[in-house]
């Protein structure tokens, strides 16, 4: 989910694992330090989003996508 950067309280401590996208774009990826549960992502390409992961909130179901990436490797499903 990409929201606007400074829209998204974030409380409690992040690690930060530094890649780089398929195009070779920075890509910092933010997880929880204590269960390595993904958070967040930053991206280059991207920099006025922050990218929550879906499965990170306790109910994903309020937000319905209105874009989609990687669909070209999708699973069939």
């Amino acid at each position: 989910l990409g929201f606007p950067q400074g829209t998204v309280e974030i409380e409690g401590e992040t690690r930060d694992y530094d890649d780089s996208s398929e195009s070779g774009r920075a890509v910092t990826r933010q997880f929880c330090p204590t269960c390595g549960s993904p958070m967040f992502t930053l991206a280059e390409s991207a920099p006025e989003l922050l990218f929550v992961k879906a499965g990170s909130l306790d109910d994903p179901s309020g937000f319905a996508p209105s874009i989609q990436f990687w669909t070209k490797s999708k699973q069939p499903w």
